[in-house]
């Protein structure tokens, strides 16, 4: 089986090494071709610096776009260019089995090819984007194109793939005739055999996200106002010198790691014991679910998706970022060490049983063997 895989649009190898996370993404097609045989072929808006790129991680064969199409300055002239993407493929006669995509933004390269080539396709989506830009607040233009181009994809796939149950449930309300396309397989992490978290310190947090809007990091900071609390901020974004303006007034200890790498960050997660998520909103927030998987205590801002992992001193602690009151509970969690200790367990043992990458692929695969 070979599947032609379409990264996101706009998104290259050079984007995923820049960000620290390059392993991490191409582990999961890595496993893939190793269990089941299975080769794939990535499409990328990348160009030729995406094959040397390539070269050092993986044996796939590679096709960056930009190698062989004029890379616009202009967005707007890209977005029409991409229209005649599908053409380029089909032109180089590449031998391919299935197509899918890594996220739905992008998916019209791949449906156009899909009625060229009578290949099936698989639309891989990690969050509801459509919900997102309603949420974010974006102009209708945007929303109505993201609720568009959903349609269209659901209606073009043969499978198409959510990683949240919560998800799935408002695509099927929203989009009742294709329900019966739709399936879940969320987001992995590694399969462990015990839990690795090594910490003994309980006034050290770690948060871990983009500096924006969406993570609610500067109620997050109000909150450690007046605390001993020291928070490890992971990430980037506009608003980092804000944020840093923010814990200056307030005399907040914030320690801005920036990017870190896959491996390092998975490390670091090791020797923290709490993690925190103040986010308003999400998908299958991978963070969360590697922060579970290194042993730490989540404590995280209610919403539906994050209710989806976290259950309350069951596997993790939930608060509303609303009520202002993330100190207490703090302060509570930390005064109880052995409920710590055995939500750390239960967060790790949790994610070991429906995240781990050895179920979650064979998950996958049992739906594209339908396909062939």
């Amino acid at each position: 089986m070979k599947i032609l895989l379409f990264f996101t649009y706009g998104t290259s190898l050079k984007d995923w090494e820049t960000a620290g996370f390059i392993e991490r993404e191409a582990e999961y097609y890595k496993f893939l071709s190793k269990e089941f045989n299975i080769d794939f072929l990535f499409f990328t808006y990348g160009d030729t610096e995406d094959i040397k790129i390539a070269e050092k991680y993986f044996n796939f064969e590679v096709i960056p776009i930009y190698k062989y199409k004029k890379n616009y300055k202009n967005k707007y002239l890209n977005f029409l260019n991409s229209f005649s993407f599908p053409f380029l493929i089909r032109k180089m006669k590449f031998d391919f089995d299935i197509l899918r995509t890594n996220q739905l933004n992008g998916s019209w390269v791949s449906i156009i090819l899909k009625y060229m080539t009578k290949k099936p396709l698989v639309i891989r989506t990690g969050y509801d984007i459509y919900s997102f830009k309603v949420k974010e607040k974006k102009s209708l233009i945007i929303q109505k194109f993201y609720f568009y181009l959903t349609h269209v994809s659901l209606r073009c796939a043969d499978i198409y793939l959510s990683t949240s149950m919560v998800d799935i449930s408002n695509l099927s309300k929203n989009f009742q005739k294709y329900k019966s396309k739709i399936f879940y397989v969320p987001n992995w992490i590694h399969d462990k055999s015990e839990n690795p978290n090594i910490s003994t310190s309980f006034d050290e947090l770690i948060s871990v996200g983009r500096l924006e809007a969406q993570k609610n990091y500067e109620v997050l900071i109000k909150n450690l106002e007046k605390t001993n609390y020291k928070l490890n901020l992971v990430g980037e974004g506009f608003l980092m010198e804000d944020l840093k303006r923010l814990a200056k007034t307030l005399n907040v200890e914030v320690n801005f790691l920036g990017k870190v790498d896959y491996i390092k960050l998975m490390d670091f997660l090791k020797t923290m014991k709490i993690f925190i998520s103040t986010s308003i909103y999400e998908g299958n927030p991978k963070s969360i679910l590697e922060a579970l998987n290194a042993g730490c205590v989540v404590v995280a801002n209610r919403s539906e998706n994050i209710e989806e992992i976290i259950e309350h001193d069951l596997n993790g602690i939930l608060f509303s970022s609303e009520d202002n009151n993330l100190a207490k509970v703090l302060d509570e969690l930390i005064s109880d060490p052995s409920k710590l200790a055995y939500l750390s367990n239960a967060g790790f043992e949790y994610v070991q049983q429906n995240n781990a990458l050895s179920k979650i692929s064979k998950l996958e695969f049992q739906l594209l063997k339908k396909l062939i």
